[in-house]
């Protein structure tokens, strides 16, 4: 049988939080770049098509 104390329970907690906080943050900045590039690939096909209709208005 495993004996825990109140302090170390305490301490496991404690470092759940912090990788937990830690994975959040590491996690938001390539949020941000899938969201950057989502919106630069959106750009460039919008791009493309409003060529395309310049070309035939042209």
């Amino acid at each position: 049988m495993i004996q825990t104390t109140e302090e170390q329970i305490e301490e496991a907690a404690v470092k759940f939080t912090t990788s937990a906080e830690l994975f959040d943050v590491l996690n938001q900045p390539r949020q941000s770049v899938e969201a950057g590039l989502y919106l630069a690939r959106t750009l460039q096909v919008q791009g493309k098509t409003s060529e395309a209709l310049q070309a035939l208005e042209d």
